[in-house]
């Protein structure tokens, strides 16, 4: 039989009949939150005439367990990591403007020191929410993500150093030397995105990945003056995601991240 629990303790069969239950009768509840089993399709046997036994929860349409433990902190790590890189790059723009090289090399000094303590904030916050919300795969994604990045540019420094000083046909080397390159940066982007995506997830904040997708695009157009509107919307909607971000999303195995 299959039917609804209407509320703990009681099913509704598709037979328009009540059924009692105790939590112990369902078999799949495993960690889920039993306050939110209201509404939840049900297959189960029944004995005694009125009284549900082996039930199995389907899932489907599970009311999913959340939790706001370390959500402030979260919010907070995250917050200063952007406050962070934006310094960087307003120190590192006004370092471009001086014109003794000392003075360049302390203000791109400054630059790297904030940009690299807002990476370590990121990397901080984002290990605490992957264990918090039990995500087997957020924080092996951003690894992967950084791995192909160290990629991208060692691939980078290696074109270039062979570029300046070796002689020799730069048209018939230089896409050879340019595809390593290209392959760690279009895998750095895929990873990248992945984070997003279950990170947006977890956070039940969709403009997180909406955000996302404009600075990417916004960074694919610089050249053109659009490019820094859309990285400016995409700072905006970073900056709601994370400043409404209120609970966080436990993760389990039947979980589909959406795209959008």
């Amino acid at each position: 039989m299959q039917g609804k629990i209407l509320g703990l303790g009681v099913i509704r069969g598709d037979d328009g009949n009540r059924y009692s239950f105790e939590l112990g009768d369902i078999e799949n509840l495993n960690e889920y939150n039993p306050q939110k089993l209201a509404g939840c399709q049900v297959d189960f046997e029944i004995i005694d005439g009125k009284r549900a036994r082996d039930i199995f929860l389907i899932l489907s349409n599970y009311n999913y367990r959340v939790t706001t433990d370390g959500v402030e902190h979260i919010r907070i790590m995250f917050l200063v990591s952007i406050v962070l890189t934006l310094f960087a790059g307003f120190i590192g723009f006004l370092g471009t403007y001086r014109s003794d090289f000392a003075t360049q090399m302390f203000f791109n000094g400054v630059a790297f020191a904030c940009l690299f303590t807002g990476c370590v904030f990121v990397f901080i916050a984002i290990k605490k929410l992957s264990g918090i919300s039990a995500s087997k795969t957020l924080y092996r994604k951003l690894i992967n993500c950084l791995f192909s990045f160290l990629l991208c540019v060692v691939c980078a420094c290696i074109t270039f150093f062979m570029l300046v000083n070796f002689n020799f046909n730069i048209k018939k080397f230089l896409y050879p030397l340019l595809l390593p390159y290209c392959a760690a940066f279009v895998a750095t982007i895929i990873f990248l995105l992945c984070v997003v995506r279950e990170l947006s997830f977890v956070m039940q904040q969709w403009t997180i990945l909406w955000a996302f997708y404009f600075i990417v695009l916004g960074v694919f157009t610089l050249s053109i003056l659009i490019g820094f509107l859309f990285c400016l919307i995409g700072l905006i909607l970073l900056i709601i995601g994370f400043m409404r971000f209120k609970e966080i999303r436990i993760r389990t195995e039947y979980d589909k991240l959406p795209w959008f």
